[in-house]
């Protein structure tokens, strides 16, 4: 199977995550979600249970000099918001977290 491609146009990516239980419940807003992100959600655009590493979201999206707004709430979700090539990048972060909870690295 192919790996998808970080050049994938996402003009804007709108996450939020929703901590329940030991993990997260993920909703995704998007104009134009890319497929390989789109296969890992439901109908609604959500997906649950995800672990979520944000240090290590904080590491990818640095190596790759994107800039990335996280907002954190007060209830304990954060909310993430990228455009551009930010948003490429993070739907591919996002997508490899909801499959299979691991990212590989390098």
């Amino acid at each position: 199977m192919a790996q998808p491609s970080e050049t994938e146009r996402v003009p804007n990516l709108d996450v939020f995550c929703s901590p329940e239980g030991g993990a997260f419940r993920v909703y995704v807003r998007a104009s134009g979600v890319p497929r390989h992100l789109a296969r890992s959600l439901d109908i609604h655009g959500e997906a649950y249970p995800v672990v979520l590493d944000f240090q290590d979201l904080d590491r990818y999206m640095k190596e790759k000099a994107l800039e990335l707004v996280k907002r954190p709430s007060a209830a304990g979700g954060v909310q993430l918001v990228a455009s551009g090539d930010a948003a490429a990048a993070l739907s591919v972060w996002l997508s490899t977290a909801i499959s299979s909870g691991v990212r590989k690295r390098g």
